[in-house]
């Protein structure tokens, strides 16, 4: 139907009037009408379609309760590009009449009923980083009512509009070359005010003038605190100034439906603990980007076989373009949008990916970028280092839910399921109880997953003893339990009935199996599974055939391996099953000690610590209960034949083998007081370091070097004397001396006898060891 003249507009008001017939007039229908019969009666000779359907102002996107994006009519959404009107057909047209036309999916499915909104706090740093940082230039942006600016640097200062001009006017390039008088009376340490704002154009401006140096772009926030808004070039001299967002003011958090609009870098990242919502946070800046762009969602972990090879541009548009294309609606309109590089792309779970896939994964993500294409990442912890230092952004955290967040979170969930007030405060009473007794490794109280799977324990068996579930393993293991509950339940099986116990039993075991056994799967390299002689055949199939009737996988990504609803499932039961067989698995059990494994090494100890207060107050960092079990301490061992010891000395901090000077400058701290607090008391407490576990036949000291917590082996040092030599990963010097003076490790530095000429190599010359030690005070 290619033009509306005044007959075939006869035709078409003649077809509605006897559609109307079957529907209510709503307001929708009413607007329909509306803009038709402006056109009928002011008839124009030769209207088109495309004039008809511009008059059309009727929603067509999905909303929720919390989010909508931006009240998009069928007016505005042509708006975007002419070609869009070709992708709308009459038959969609009326289909507005009845509902919303949702092109694309629908965001409202995918976010929790009783969303709790977030904060992301912003990136604040100490303001003392502008006059510390040499060779660095600083853009500061400061409010419009302070005029003394340029008092407040050591730096010399020039105004942001002066530079340009100037540049402009002398033609000079500021970073090679300063023969112009004014300009060489500045040095390289320069600071470039500007009043109120610097636009990207600006910022483009003044790293195009300095192609040599790190330019940042910083707001002033107060007279100490200033807010990193962007930088061309390395950041990792501005790490050490970032200020810790627990002491952060509320109007310095951004609220998340503000985020794609405060946070504008062309590639942002989102990092988090496991189950802090990462996902959920996709779909909701999904739900809140503008009409104007096109959004793809990615869970990386589905398109890793893709991602063996590197890519062009061209080729990674049209492998997502094929994908949007298996709805038409979709697929035409993402290929409009595609055209005009108006696309956000949302990467999620960069985590799990295989390691033979991150390469070609940053490097797409660095060529869209170039492209112009909006793009975040979002990940673990164990990433946020790598990706900082790959894009030069800094990444930003997902916060834990509030004490009210979790109260409300709790009370909405269960007031949908009972009535009784009196029933529902009882069980948050409990949780909350339970929720007070968290792991700093692997946090509980405050995460959202673990809040909504107690929910679901609690609805699932109101009888539940609490000491069932005080750890985080105890938790997983009775939430899988009611998950099988539910499943029987839902079979209407006869619960009373003890031979259909026995059968429940039977079958509840041989299910456990397979979804261990997918979850090694999931967790290894193929080669590494396929040493296990084990097989999940039979569950993939059920799972290509059918939903998961558990509800813990949701599907089997390119690789043939099966994606569980959460990755923490998936660890889980990992070490649900290494706890079970470590004794014929030794080989296996060491992988874990990498740090892609680290929650699932979390869940291993304290599985096998499960019987013993001693090893689980050490994995929950909780010095007052090993107090009080302080007796037990020297004959106490968990499954494994561990002390307390062998486990607490391999979760300090890593400290990364230095290699290069791009290593050097890695963001470790130094270690927590905790862990060394509870370290020394286990070591007062007639901890031998040298005792030799029964499961791996290692050391305190080697389970410290396996993770490289160098904090735990000089704690050691100064109970038992070894051999550096003969640690298997912390026998590097250079390494060794770098982190000793850094952080004061004196009882490593006296360990080593002969001390090497060592030179720090950075692009601006030579740093000596000496000279290193100088900076970190520590010369003697």
């Amino acid at each position: 139907m290619e033009d509306a003249s005044e007959t075939s507009m006869n035709r078409i008001w003649d077809i509605l009037l006897k559609n109307f017939a079957a529907f209510s007039t709503t307001w929708s229908t009413q607007f329909f009408i509306d803009a038709l019969d402006e056109m009928w009666t002011k008839p124009v000779p030769g209207i088109y379609i495309s004039d008809f359907m511009k008059k059309i102002d009727i929603p067509i996107s999905a909303q929720t309760e919390h989010f909508r994006r931006p009240n998009v009519s069928l007016k505005q959404f042509l708006t975007n590009d002419d070609r869009l009107l070709k992708i709308i057909s009459f038959n969609q047209i009326l289909q507005l009449l009845d509902d919303k036309l949702v092109i694309g999916d629908d965001c409202k499915k995918n976010i929790p009923k009783y969303y709790v909104p977030r904060h992301i706090p912003k990136i604040l740093l100490n303001a003392k980083a502008i006059d510390e940082i040499e060779n660095d230039l600083f853009i500061f942006v400061y409010k419009s009512i302070n005029k003394s600016a340029h008092l407040r640097f050591k730096k010399k200062t020039i105004d942001l509009e002066k530079y340009l001009l100037l540049k402009k006017k002398k033609n000079i390039d500021i970073s090679v070359s300063c023969t112009d008088q004014f300009f060489s009376s500045f040095s390289d340490n320069l600071v470039i005010l500007a009043r109120y704002t610097c636009t990207e154009e600006q910022f483009q401006e003044v790293c195009s003038i300095n192609q040599f140096k790190n330019c940042h772009h910083v707001k002033m926030i107060d007279d100490e605190t200033i807010e990193w808004i962007q930088s061309r070039g390395s950041i990792r001299r501005l790490r050490q100034y970032q200020l810790d967002f627990e002491d952060f003011k509320t109007d310095q958090f951004v609220q998340d439906v503000d985020v794609l609009y405060h946070f504008n870098n062309k590639v942002n990242m989102i990092v988090a603990n496991p189950g802090m919502g990462k996902t959920v946070t996709t779909e909701v800046l999904k739900s809140i980007c503008p009409s104007s762009h096109w959004v793809i969602t990615i869970s990386l972990n589905y398109h890793a076989k893709f991602f063996e090879v590197n890519h062009s541009n061209t080729e990674v548009l049209q492998y997502f373009l094929n994908i949007e294309n298996k709805h038409y609606l979709a697929g035409e309109a993402a290929k409009v949008f595609f055209s005009n590089k108006k696309v956000l792309f949302l990467w999620d779970s960069f985590d799990e990916l295989p390691r033979n896939c991150v390469e070609s994964v940053i490097s797409t993500i660095k060529n869209l970028s170039s492209d112009g294409y909006l793009q975040w990442i979002f990940t673990r912890h164990s990433s946020k280092e790598f990706l900082e230092d790959t894009f030069d952004v800094f990444a930003l955290t997902l916060t834990q839910f509030s004490p009210q967040n979790q109260h409300d979170y709790i009370y909405n969930h269960l007031k949908e399921k009972y009535e009784d007030e009196e029933k529902i405060q009882n069980i948050i009473y409990k949780i909350n109880e339970i929720n007070s007794l968290t792991s700093n490794y692997l946090d509980y109280s405050g995460t959202p997953l673990h809040i909504h799977m107690m929910v679901q324990i609690f609805i699932n068996n109101l009888q539940i003893q609490t000491d069932k579930i005080t750890t985080v393993t105890g938790m997983y293991q009775e939430f899988i339990q009611g998950k099988f509950d539910c499943m029987f339940k839902k079979a209407e099986a006869d619960l009373e009935n003890y031979h259909m116990q026995q059968i429940q039993e039977q079958f509840k075991r041989a299910q456990l199996s397979l979804y261990k056994i997918a979850s090694l799967k999931a967790s290894f390299d193929e080669e590494i599974f396929a040493t296990l002689s084990l097989n999940c055949n039979q569950l993939l199939e059920e799972l290509s055939e059918s939903e998961d009737g558990l509800g813990l996988i949701i599907g089997v990504n390119d690789y043939q391996k099966p994606v569980f609803v959460h990755k923490s499932y998936e660890e889980f039961l990992t070490a649900l099953w290494l706890s079970e067989n470590h004794r014929k698995h030794q080989d296996l059990i060491t992988t874990w000690f990498q740090e892609r494994y680290t929650n699932i090494r979390l869940m291993f100890d304290m599985l096998l610590a499960q019987n013993s207060p001693p090893h689980l107050a050490v994995l929950h960092r909780n010095l007052n209960t090993l107090e009080k079990v302080k007796d037990d301490i020297a004959n106490c061992k968990d499954i494994a034949g561990r002390t307390a010891l062998h486990v607490a000395a391999a979760w300090g901090r890593r400290h990364p083998l230095i290699k290069t000077a791009k290593k050097a400058n890695s963001r470790v701290v130094e270690e927590d007081e905790v862990c060394l607090t509870i370290l020394k008391f286990l070591l007062e407490h007639n901890s031998n370091p040298l005792d030799k576990d029964q499961m791996l036949q290692l050391d305190s000291f080697q389970y410290a070097d396996e993770t490289l917590s160098l904090a735990a082996i000089d704690l050691m040092l100064t109970a038992k004397r070894i051999d550096m030599q003969r640690l298997k990963n912390c026998n590097h010097i250079p390494t060794l001396l770098h982190y000793a003076v850094k952080f004061s490790y004196n009882s490593i530095l006296e360990s080593i006898d002969d001390i090497p000429y060592i030179e720090y190599k950075h692009k601006r010359g030579k740093v000596t060891f000496l000279q290193h030690a100088a900076e970190a005070n520590n010369v003697q």
